[in-house]
């Protein structure tokens, strides 16, 4: 992550700004993948308490640290800017119904959830907006619309015109 974060500053510092940037953070998801069990320690067994207290906030720091990368890329940007900050799905500890994965010597003690993050903010984004049954299928044609780009009828997903005021997207 420290590269990417640190590639899109320097995109972004150099300028102009673009019309639109992507930019990927894995970190997260495999910091989750790996650290999971420590930070809930009494859903898996063999967990001591020296490890707990080792490595219990790792997954805690990742996310304050991801957040502080998060927010000096979207210091280049004001508020007549739309910005959508999303995860390709939620985390949660793999335990009932998902499988423990071992890799090599690692085990894997995060899994993935079918709920996610989306935050946006910026010109026409409805505040405090409740977006039900969203899905990553949803943003390419969300984003299309807000910019007044067509959609393709056969796209996957749907214009997420709840998170917006009227006459937006």
């Amino acid at each position: 992550m420290l590269f990417r974060s640190k590639a899109a500053g320097r995109m972004l510092d150099d300028g102009p700004l673009p019309d639109a940037s992507f930019i990927y953070l894995r970190g997260t998801d495999d910091v989750q993948h790996g650290f999971w069990k420590f930070m809930e320690p009494e859903k898996f067994q063999g967990v001591t308490a020296k490890q707990a207290e080792r490595f219990g906030k790792v997954i805690e720091r990742y996310w304050q640290w991801t957040d502080q990368a998060v927010g000096k890329i979207l210091s280049h940007f004001d508020d007549d800017t739309l910005v959508m900050v999303l995860s390709d799905h939620g985390g949660g500890p793999a335990v009932g119904k998902y499988k423990i994965i071992t890799k090599e010597y690692l085990q894997l003690s995060g899994s993935h959830r079918n709920t996610g993050i989306l935050i946006m903010h910026g010109p026409g984004v409805k505040v405090g907006a409740k977006i039900d049954d969203a899905s990553v299928y949803d943003i390419t044609p969300t984003l299309l619309a807000y910019l007044g780009l067509p959609v393709a009828d056969d796209m996957d997903g749907r214009i997420l015109k709840e998170a917006f005021l009227p006459g937006i997207a």
